[in-house]
């Protein structure tokens, strides 16, 4: 499993397998979100068998997958996982890129377009293509 810092309390990898949870919280994470959805690779773990290994070490967990668009409600769920649970937070799907998108839209209120690809281009995933869509979120959310 590879994992990428973006902030000191939050980072972000590729699939997490069950032998990798006592690592996490050995590492000292109390939450972590599962960002694929079941069944995406052969032989990957359910969000049911992270979700049971995780409570048994005592750890947080939430499955918000993301596939295909990014819709307001994924964002949404996003900015609850990271605000409602305890942090040190580890994100993950197949490469940590859909994790780490959708901890830009989540945290783009707070630090800004140019502040959260910052982060991300520091931890590894360069998502400059996503300033215009990210400045749209904003835009749309300001109308709202």
């Amino acid at each position: 499993m590879i994992k990428n810092t973006l902030l000191e309390n939050i980072s972000v990898g590729g699939q997490v397998e069950l032998s990798d949870l006592n690592d996490l919280a050995e590492q000292g994470f109390k939450t972590i979100i599962n960002n694929r959805p079941d069944h995406e690779a052969a032989g990957q773990p359910t969000h049911h068998m992270l979700e049971e290994a995780t409570k048994a070490l005592g750890l947080n967990y939430v499955f918000i997958p993301m596939t295909g668009q990014i819709s307001p409600d994924v964002i949404s769920k996003t900015q609850q996982a990271f605000s409602g649970h305890d942090g040190p937070h580890f994100a993950f799907c197949a490469s940590g890129a859909r994790s780490t998108i959708l901890w830009c839209f989540a945290h783009v209120h707070d630090l800004g377009v140019d502040g959260v690809l910052a982060v991300a281009g520091g931890g590894g995933y360069d998502l400059n293509h996503l300033k215009f869509a990210l400045e749209a979120y904003l835009e749309n959310q300001a109308k709202s």
